[in-house]
């Protein structure tokens, strides 16, 4: 299991890096896209699953309390990569209970980050199971701002131009920065000594963080937006005049 989350990991990461750099709509974005939406739910189902297994066999030891913290991560990831999945694919009504029930599951994740986090608050050292009590704040925070946003697309059936391509946008590159931060960030020592340089090591994470800014403002802005591609003439069968 251990194997196939880190293969999916850096399959998803490759994947990642493809779509977020070709242009948006064409085929190569859309099959890399695929590629990393899946990698990215084995990947962070398979962290998430071996977490809390782990955690409920070690708690309440600090170790258990570590791996509390990177389930909730690895959760975190898997919801932004579906709702991000269901805000470009056309809407089914028999399947709202699917976005209701990823709603819950945001308020949810946000109720038990910030629990967690103020009992890091009220330890001596602020953290718990190792982690500050700012992680735990901002894992709630972006948990309770995708919970808003679900809860206004299911009021409004849905959401349109600008702010479902920026819904898709910005939660599957906050999943790509998950990754990126877990690889380049959090495990440093897989890395060649010679590699191990913060600024050279953040590159990567900075790139995404750059690259959701830029087609942000490119969506956001509608002369700069991209055109929506359309599909080549096709001769009619009785006149051969393009269609």
């Amino acid at each position: 299991m251990v194997l196939i989350h880190i293969f999916a990991g850096l399959l998803a990461i490759v994947a990642g890096a493809v779509a977020l750099s070709v242009w948006k709509g064409g085929t190569l974005h859309r099959r890399s896209g695929t590629i990393f939406v899946y990698t990215m739910l084995v990947m962070s189902g398979t962290g998430a699953g071996m977490a809390i297994v782990k955690a409920i066999s070690l708690s309440p030891a600090p170790l258990g309390l570590k791996l509390q913290g990177d389930a909730m991560g690895g959760l975190l990831t898997f919801y932004l990569v579906v709702t991000a999945l269901l805000t470009v694919r056309p809407p089914a009504p028999k399947y709202q209970w699917v976005n209701v029930a990823a709603n819950v599951a945001a308020f949810a994740m946000f109720a038990t980050a910030c629990y967690w986090g103020f009992e890091a608050l009220g330890n001596p050292n602020g953290k718990r199971g190792g982690y500050p009590a700012a992680m735990y704040f901002i894992q709630g925070s972006i948990a309770l701002l995708a919970a808003i946003g679900d809860w206004r697309a299911i009021v409004l059936h849905g959401l349109r131009g600008a702010q479902r391509l920026g819904r898709h946008l910005w939660r599957m590159c906050f999943a790509m920065f998950i990754a990126t931060a877990s690889l380049f960030l959090g495990q440093t020592q897989v890395f060649p000594e010679e590699l191990r340089k913060p600024l050279l090591l953040a590159a990567p994470v900075l790139l995404v963080i750059g690259a959701l800014l830029y087609w942000l403002v490119r969506i956001s802005v509608p002369r700069w937006r991209p055109a929506a591609r359309r599909p080549a003439s096709i001769p009619t069968a009785a006149t051969g005049a393009p269609t």
